[in-house]
C-alpha cells in the first residue's frame, strides 16, 4: 500500500534533538508575527506554512476587530435549529465573492463537521430524490478531509488511519489522483467503480494539500468526473477547505454547477476563528428543495453569531486592503524557488500560494524526518510530507495571502537554505 505521511516534528529544549510531541512545547507563548516571522519565548522562526494554510493576514492590525458591531441577539448565545442573521449576511456575501447566484450556504466550526454535513446532505438528497439507500464514498489516494472515521475512510492517510484500528476501515473505493490525466479513463474508472460498489458520493480537493504536496487535479479531468458523477446519480463533493476562499488566486476552483457540494473554510476564518462553508451549487441546492424534510446541517455552535460575524469582518478588511495579487505572488515564489532547487532535482508543484516543493527519494521518511528537523534547528517552521510507492518527498510553502514580496523572499530564502544544507549534509 501506498503511504503518504504528513509529519509534525518539534524541537526539544536546547534544538539538539526531535520527537514526536505537541508543537506548543516547541514555540511556547507566541510574542508577536512579523510577516514570516514569528516570535515566541524560544525565538524567531520562519514559518514557511503559513499556519497549516489557514492563514490569511501576516500584518493584520491588533484594532482592526475592535469596531466590529453587533446585533442585540448575536451575543443571546448558540441555538442549533436557527441560524443567526450574521450567519446569513455571511452567506450571501460568500455568493456574491463567488459570483454564483443560487449558491446556498451553510456553516459550520471546522473541516470535519463540514464533511460530515456534507456527507448527510447527500444521503438525504440521495435517498429522497432517487430512492437510493447507498452509504459508500469514493476519495482519491493521498487525501484528507477530516479527523472523523467516515472522513479518514473516505481519504487515503494512512498514519491517520492507522490510529482508529483496523476495524474501523470500511474498504470504501480510492481512486489514484496521479493516474488522473485524460478524461477518458476517469470516466471509465468512476462508472466501473459505481457498478462495483453503492456509492452516493465522491469526494476530492481539486489542489492536494499536505498528504499529497499539492498536486493539482487539470480542469478537463475534473469536468470529466462532475459529468461521471452526474450520469450515475452520485453526489460530487469538492473539498475545498485549504483551496477555498483565494488560496490559489480563485476565489474558488470549482464554481457554478461544476460541483454539488463544496465544503471550504481555512482562510474564510482567516486563522482567527474556527468556521467552515458547506456551498449547495444552484442546481444540488434546488434537488434538495424536492426533499419533504430538510437534512441536518447544524451542530450546536455551527455558524454561530460571533465566528461568522468576525470572518465576515475579515474578509471586508481583505476587500478594503490593496489587491492581495495571489496568483503574482505565487509565480515570483515558485520562480524563485525554482532558480535555486532545480538543479538539487527539486520541482514546484500548485497553483497560487498553494506551493509544495518536491524530490525523490530512495527513503522518503528518513529524509522528511531530516529536513523537518534540520528546518527546526534553523529556525524555519515546515510542514511536508512523503510518499513510500513513488520514493518522494514534498515541503509545502503556503504563506499569508497578504504576504509582501519581502515576506516572500524571507519565506524563499529560508526553505533554499534548509533544503540546500539537507541535501548536501
Amino acid at each position: 500500500m501506498e503511504v503518504s505521511h504528513g509529519t509534525s516534528l518539534q524541537l526539544t529544549v536546547g534544538c539538539t534533538c526531535v520527537s514526536h510531541i505537541a508543537t506548543k512545547s516547541l514555540l511556547g507563548v507566541v510574542r508577536q508575527r512579523d510577516g514570516a516571522r514569528i516570535l515566541t519565548d524560544s525565538g524567531w522562526y520562519v514559518d514557511a506554512s503559513g499556519g497549516q494554510h489557514a492563514l490569511l493576514f501576516s500584518h493584520l492590525h491588533k484594532n482592526v476587530l475592535r469596531d466590529v458591531k453587533y446585533f442585540d441577539d448575536d451575543l443571546a448565545g448558540v441555538n442549533r435549529y436557527t441560524e443567526s442573521r450574521r450567519a446569513r449576511e455571511l452567506a450571501d456575501w460568500v455568493e456574491t465573492y463567488d459570483d454564483n447566484p443560487g449558491l446556498d450556504t451553510f456553516f459550520v466550526s471546522g473541516g470535519t463537521e463540514a464533511f460530515e454535513i456534507a456527507v448527510s446532505i447527500s444521503q438525504h438528497v440521495s435517498k429522497c430524490v432517487f430512492g437510493r439507500d447507498g452509504g459508500v464514498i469514493i476519495g482519491l489516494r493521498e487525501s484528507y478531509h477530516g479527523y472523523s472515521i467516515a472522513a479518514l475512510n473516505a481519504g487515503d492517510h494512512p498514519v491517520h488511519k492507522k490510529r482508529i484500528q483496523g476495524a474501523l476501515d470500511f474498504g470504501w473505493p480510492i481512486l489514484d489522483r496521479f493516474s488522473m490525466t485524460s478524461a477518458e479513463e476517469v470516466t471509465k474508472s468512476i462508472l466501473r467503480t459505481v457498478e462495483r460498489y453503492n456509492a452516493h458520493s465522491l469526494i476530492l480537493e481539486p489542489v492536494g494539500g499536505t498528504t499529497c504536496g499539492a498536486h493539482v487535479l487539470p480542469k478537463d479531468v475534473l469536468l470529466a468526473i462532475r459529468d461521471a458523477c452526474r450520469k450515475c446519480g452520485v453526489t460530487y463533493i469538492a473539498d475545498e477547505v485549504i483551496t477555498g476562499f483565494g488560496r490559489t488566486g480563485r476565489p474558488f476552483c470549482l464554481s457554478g454547477n461544476d460541483f454539488d457540494i463544496r465544503i471550504s473554510g481555512k482562510l474564510l476564518g482567516g486563522g482567527i476563528v474556527p468556521i467552515c462553508a458547506v456551498s449547495l451549487s444552484p442546481t444540488f441546492a434546488e434537488l434538495l428543495s424536492r426533499c419533504s424534510t430538510p437534512p441536518q446541517v447544524r451542530l450546536t455552535y455551527s455558524g454561530n453569531a460571533l465566528a461568522a460575524n468576525v470572518a465576515l469582518n475579515l474578509q471586508r478588511v481583505r476587500e478594503r486592503s490593496d489587491p492581495l495579487s495571489v496568483r503574482e505572488k505565487g509565480d515570483y515564489l515558485r520562480t524563485v524557488l525554482l532558480d535555486q532547487l532545480s538543479s538539487y532535482g527539486f520541482s514546484v508543484r500548485g497553483e497560487g500560494m498553494l506551493l509544495a516543493v518536491a524530490r525523490s527519494s530512495d527513503e522518503p521518511l528518513v529524509a522528511l524526518q531530516h529536513v523537518m528537523s534540520l528546518g527546526l534547528r534553523m529556525g524555519v517552521l515546515l510542514m511536508g510530507g512523503a510518499s513510500v510507492d513513488r520514493k518522494s518527498i514534498h515541503i509545502m510553502i503556503t504563506p499569508a495571502l497578504d504576504s509582501t514580496y519581502s515576506d516572500l523572499n524571507t519565506t524563499a530564502d529560508a526553505v533554499i537554505n534548509v533544503l540546500k544544507r539537507a541535501i548536501n549534509a
